[in-house]
């Protein structure tokens, strides 16, 4: 989103017939009507081509208006690639290739105040770049942080707050997988002050690992995931095909005060082909009045800020399926993706 209103989207070209797999890296600008931009790329869209099966997956913008694109290849490439604000890519930026087996490529870009780039690959640790695309070396280990993640979020002292499973990729990962919340120093070393040094969950609770986090002014932690599995853990009492929303404090203790001992639960509407209820907390936004909007399977939810479900809100989407992130706009309107179409919602 950027601050005119206008409304960046990304993807790739269609070749699979599936929406998943494109030929072609590619965005598209529409402005806040919803009718493509004429003045980027083509009529709207810009393209890069990255070769086959090529797809972009999450983007930042600079203060410049140039925009930093993440995504990957089907051949296991990880890509950042930079567009001028026109849609051309940006020949000063080196793009960066990184090849790594079983790497969904890299999502969720956040731009540094000093220009720098934070790049997750997809369930893997965090990167960062210099301005020109080029590793930041400085950053943790040869330009990588140790920190296992599933999505972060920077923080104004320029930490970084993660969220992710003490049980990826292992052999117990589907019967008994825990959430974990870390905080990285601005060089990705674990934060001593956070939780158990930084490097171990904050708290652990029988659940799939947080896909979404959000960070309130006063510096608590929103995270939100799903849950597969039905669980009794500490401290809650965990359902099957639901998802939750957690909130924790500046220290990295769940903040007893919000929901039901820091967690709220509950369930999306059933899936479109009525195959029954899916979790997936996808995106989670902090709103003007401090309320909390969470999108994810088949629907959006609004919690007032101590984490009660806000009565007057009704989902206006239906069931329409999975809605993979959401953004606020300037005005208070709430873009919601919904892979081939946006949906906005007023304030």
């Amino acid at each position: 989103m950027q601050l005119d209103g206008k409304i960046i989207h990304v993807g790739g070209t269609n070749s699979g017939g599936d929406g998943d797999n494109g030929s072609e890296l590619e965005i598209a600008r529409f402005n806040s009507d919803g009718t493509l931009d004429s003045s980027f790329g083509s009529n709207g869209i810009a393209t890069a081509d990255y070769g086959t099966n090529s797809y972009l997956d999450g983007s930042a913008i600079q203060s410049d208006g140039k925009i930093v694109a993440t995504g990957y290849s089907y051949n296991q490439d990880s890509i950042v690639i930079r567009f001028n604000s026109d849609g051309t890519v940006d020949p000063s930026f080196s793009v960066v290739d990184i090849n790594q087996n079983n790497s969904e490529g890299f999502i969720s870009p956040v731009i540094q105040p000093d220009g720098k780039i934070l790049a997750l690959m997809y369930q893997g640790v965090i990167y960062r770049f210099n301005a020109d695309g080029t590793s930041d070396t400085s950053f943790g280990t040869s330009g990588r942080s140790s920190a296992y993640a599933s999505s972060f979020a920077l923080q104004s002292n320029g930490q970084i707050v993660a969220c992710g499973s003490t049980r990826e990729y292992q052999s117990e990962y589907w019967s008994n997988p825990f959430t974990t919340v870390m905080r990285l120093n601005s060089d990705g070393s674990a934060d001593s002050t956070f939780g158990d040094s930084g490097t171990e969950p904050a708290d652990i609770f029988g659940a799939f690992p947080c896909m979404a986090i959000a960070l309130q002014s006063d510096g608590k932690i929103l995270v939100g995931g799903d849950i597969w599995y039905g669980n009794t853990g500490n401290p809650i009492t965990l359902t099957l095909n639901s998802f939750y929303i957690a909130r924790f404090n500046t220290d990295g203790s769940l903040d007893s005060s919000f929901a039901t001992n820091g967690v709220y639960i509950s369930s999306f509407q059933n899936s479109p082909d009525g195959s029954g209820g899916y979790g997936n907390m996808t995106s989670l936004l902090v709103l003007p009045n401090g309320n909390i909007f969470g999108v994810g399977g088949y629907g959006p939810i609004e919690l007032t800020a101590n984490g009660t479900p806000v009565q007057s809100f009704q989902n206006p989407l239906g069931r329409i399926g999975l809605l993979p992130g959401a953004a606020l706009a300037p005005s208070g309107e709430i873009f919601i993706d919904g892979y081939r179409e946006i949906y906005k919602l007023a304030p």
